[in-house]
């Protein structure tokens, strides 16, 4: 049995949820991006890219355009506090390198939450962390120098100091043959492929690392008010209680039989099972009062 439900008995509500995530880099859902600023012509074809076919001259450019010139990402789609935000410590010097770390959506939802975003690795021993600051900032844990910025509604982190002048790591003594700079403007042994080296010190933190954040998801609870008046679904179409199609069993003949509701089923238009609602516990029809059943889900 079926009764059409009006628009006006169906609502929606919008709210934001909260997920804790604890991932290292063999996770899936993140990309290692390496920028470099090259003052050379871009030439597609021998431009220098990274592992995931980035090229590192497009990652600086598109970064410096989008995230630190003019009209901002932030100024489009906004931040917690704007106005606590630090985007002078990207750099525009000739050979400028940044690192990106690109998170999917599928893990921040709509958003990483702000402030609770800490990375870290433990490459050579050495712990290096950096945690936000709630309002953009990348900041090494236990100081206040900036190291770079989060996007936080595009999932996207960017260091933006040189290695030099922020980690000091006497402890590291195995260093690779070339860096990434040496790699990128020296053009050792014409290699066209990035990150083909052990590592930057920096980029550590981006390559090698264990993170943990809180994304903000959007959800939907519908609630839907399925009301009915005394004189509908009285009656009951179990096959068991008819002799026939017309004539009920001996124990209903006294017209006093009144179904109970166990479910409730929500179809579209199409005749759709949509959802189905379970009660608590057997509820009897009554015969003088309508009753409505109030049903709850999330999308």
């Amino acid at each position: 049995m079926f009764k059409p439900l009006s628009s006006d008995r169906v609502t929606t509500t919008e709210y934001e949820a909260k997920k804790t995530w604890e991932l290292d880099d063999s996770a899936p859902g993140f990309t290692f991006h390496a920028g470099a600023n090259l003052e050379d012509p871009y030439l597609p074809e021998n431009s220098p890219r990274n592992d995931s076919g980035t090229s590192i001259r497009a990652v600086y450019e598109l970064i410096r355009k989008n995230y630190y010139e003019g009209e901002t990402i932030y100024d489009r789609i906004g931040i917690v506090d704007s106005q606590d935000i630090d985007l002078s410590t990207f750099p525009t010097d000739e050979r400028a390198i940044i690192y990106v770390l690109k998170v999917s959506s599928k893990l921040y939802g709509k958003r990483i939450d702000p402030g609770t975003l800490r990375i870290e690795t433990d490459k050579q021993s050495q712990n290096l962390a950096v945690v936000d600051d709630g309002n953009g900032n990348l900041l090494q844990e236990g100081t206040d120098t900036i190291v770079g910025n989060i996007f936080y509604q595009t999932g996207t982190l960017v260091l933006t100091k040189r290695p030099e002048e922020i980690f000091q790591l006497p402890g590291i003594t195995v260093w690779p043959d070339y860096t990434f700079e040496q790699l990128v403007f020296e053009n050792i042994g014409e290699k066209t492929a990035f990150p083909d080296y052990e590592f930057d010190v920096f980029d550590l933190l981006f390559r090698d690392f264990n993170i943990e954040f809180d994304s903000v998801v959007t959800n939907y609870e519908n609630e839907i008010a399925a009301g009915f008046d005394s004189d509908e679904f009285g009656a009951t179409t179990n096959p068991t209680a008819r002799e026939s199609d017309s004539v009920p069993i001996e124990e209903l003949e006294d017209g006093n039989f009144r179904p109970y509701v166990t479910t409730a089923g929500f179809y579209n238009d199409d005749f759709e099972l949509i959802a189905t609602g379970k009660i608590a516990r057997p509820v009897k029809l009554a015969d003088t009062t309508p009753m409505t059943i109030l049903a709850r889900f999330d999308t």
